[in-house]
């Protein structure tokens, strides 16, 4: 019998057993329905195992409508035959929309299509699977992160061995060890980071041997972990390695003895506070400025005052020095006017407020980026211009820029909330998109009877359909009285033909030291069609259920992997 004269015949039959029913008969009937259901499931997946995934919604979709509701289970049996099916694909775009879908979908089933893409010949992909898994506390998954360390490729295996690190797997140090013996002394400089996250005794004894490694970055990295992991049980031996001749590591133990406020090293910081080398002088005097000797900030302000960045920065500590940021928000120099503006925004001075919009209302195109200084303990901020980039820096520093302003952001909401507002407005008013994903969330946070007015005030610009938008998805997700929720479903409809959902390109290990993680997000086209889905079937109604399947049947073929993956936690 045909499939879909099958679906009639049960619709029929379903009516005549509630008839026969009411009628108070009980017949012996020779037909079963829960194995005609069951068979008809099975061939929706059959169907969708082929490839025909509109087709097999199609027949979804007919199946709902005789059963007379949703099957979720089904869907969620679905949405697993598309991103296994989306996995074995030779095409790499589906490849990595199926993992992105498999990793959003919070779904432990989805795991063992992770699993696959850690064996791909794809670093890339690795390293998306590797980031999602690490989140996964599951036994076969670690058993597959540890078939990393066969590949031949270096930064998987460093990947690998960060995953189990942060996971405190039992051979996560085994690993580890095996790795660094085997790897060359300029790679060594990563290990410190791996070993104080699996913090065992172990590690704790090999990170110290790392600070007397003969490489001198060696040491000034194992210094710096030290302090990020807050682990003052180094204490002793960052106070003997300061009394040591060489520069870089004088100016990380300078910064590392006044992050753990030690009062048995204030002489050797007098000391090094006369350095010749002015990374040494300033990092040793901020270090006395914490542990109560205010005296030495005024080697920071003369520091800030020769327009020496790092100085000019170290001044967010200083509450002495609020005037001179001030002036110093108005120099020439765009480098200093920066750094200025932004430890003054650390005191929560409105005063920053003028130059602060200046950064955040980018008109030069110019992008912010983080330097170094040669000890890495010292830190600024500076602008840089797109056209100075090599061709692997102009795919990614965009990205790293976004990422510092979003946080320069999240900074100002200290503010009062007049002047967070005022700058709201400025970046909504000038269109400053990269910015405007991340403050419509803030401003929901705020929740205010203001910052909704602004909101409204930018759902009706005209001319600026990202601004729309997203103030018009903020909206709906506070739940504001009002059209949103139609305008919301109207633009995912026009969006089902978009290209390929797109992500933030993949960011070289070099540029993630601070963070060893990659994690893949959508790219800013193609955020607000996935935020706006998400924010529709968050509500887990029946009608986001079917535009989500509406938008893998019938919009861009290649995104239906990374939609089945939403449409698997929408169900949950």
């Amino acid at each position: 019998m045909h499939l879909i004269n099958r679906y009639r015949f049960m619709e029929l039959y379903r009516v005549t057993i509630r008839i026969i029913l009411c009628l108070g008969f009980a017949p012996i009937i020779g037909f079963n329905e829960n194995a005609e259901l069951s068979k008809i499931r099975n061939h929706i997946l059959y169907v969708t195992h082929s490839g025909n995934i509109a087709e097999s919604i199609g027949l979804y979709h007919q199946y709902c409508a005789i059963t007379g509701e949703d099957d979720y289970d089904l869907l969620n049996q679905l949405c697993l035959v598309v991103l296994g099916e989306g996995s074995r694909s030779d095409d790499p775009e589906i490849n990595l929309l199926t993992y992105f879908g498999a990793g959003i979908s919070s779904n432990e089933h989805a795991v063992p299509i992770l699993e696959s893409g850690l064996m791909s010949h794809n670093p890339q992909l690795q390293i998306v699977c590797l980031n999602f898994l690490s989140q996964v506390h599951h036994e076969r998954a670690d058993h597959t992160i540890k078939l990393l360390f066969r590949t031949p490729n270096p930064v998987i295996q460093l990947e690998a061995a960060f995953c189990l690190a942060k996971k405190k797997h039992p051979h996560a140090l085994a690993q580890t060890e095996a790795l660094m013996a085997k790897f060359p002394d300029q790679i060594k400089v990563v290990f410190p980071t791996i070993f104080s996250c699996i913090g065992t005794p172990r590690a704790n004894s090999i990170l110290r041997q790392l600070m007397n490694d003969s490489n001198e970055k060696v040491r000034v990295e194992s210094i710096l972990t030290a302090v990020e992991f807050d682990r003052d049980d180094f204490l002793p031996q960052i106070r003997r390695l300061s009394k040591q001749t060489h520069p870089l590591q004088q100016e990380a133990c300078a910064m590392a003895l006044g992050h753990f406020r030690d009062e048995k090293s204030v002489s050797r910081l007098e000391q090094l506070a006369q350095s010749t080398s002015p990374y040494v002088t300033v990092a040793a005097a901020h270090a006395l400025y914490q542990l109560g000797r205010k005296e030495y900030r005024g080697i920071l302000q003369e520091a800030a005052e020769a327009k020496f960045p790092f100085g000019v920065y170290l001044l967010k500590d200083v509450k002495e020095a609020k005037n001179q940021l001030e002036t110093l928000c108005y120099s020439a120099n765009p480098d200093i006017r920066l750094n200025a503006t932004i430890a003054l925004l650390a005191h929560r001075d409105p005063r920053c407020l003028k130059s602060l919009k200046q950064v955040l209302v980018n008109r030069s195109r110019k992008l912010v980026v983080k330097a170094y200084s040669p000890g890495r303990s010292l830190m600024f901020l500076k602008y840089v211009s797109p056209e100075s980039l090599d061709e692997q820096k102009a795919a990614v520093v965009p990205e790293v820029s976004r990422s510092i302003k979003t946080k320069i952001l999240e900074e100002a909401m200290n503010l009062p909330d007049s002047d967070f507002l005022e700058i709201a407005d400025a970046i909504l008013d000038s269109k400053q998109n990269e910015l405007v994903p991340h403050l419509v969330r803030l401003l929901e946070n705020i929740h205010s009877p203001k910052s909704i007015a602004l909101l409204k005030k930018y759902q009706q610009k005209i001319g600026a359909p990202l601004v729309r938008n997203y103030c018009n998805l903020a909206l709906f997700r506070i739940r504001e009285p009002g059209p949103y929720e139609q305008n919301l479903r109207t633009l995912v409809r026009d969006q089902y033909h978009i290209e390929m959902i797109q992500f933030t390109p993949f960011m070289p290990l070099e540029l993630r030291l601070e963070e060893p993680s990659y994690q893949l997000t959508p790219s800013q086209s193609s955020t607000l069609y996935v935020e706006a889905l998400e924010a529709l079937t968050k509500s887990q109604g029946e009608n986001d259920v079917k535009m989500l399947l509406e938008a893998m049947e019938k919009g861009n073929p290649k995104n239906r992997y990374a939609l089945a993956g939403l449409l698997m936690r929408a169900l949950q």
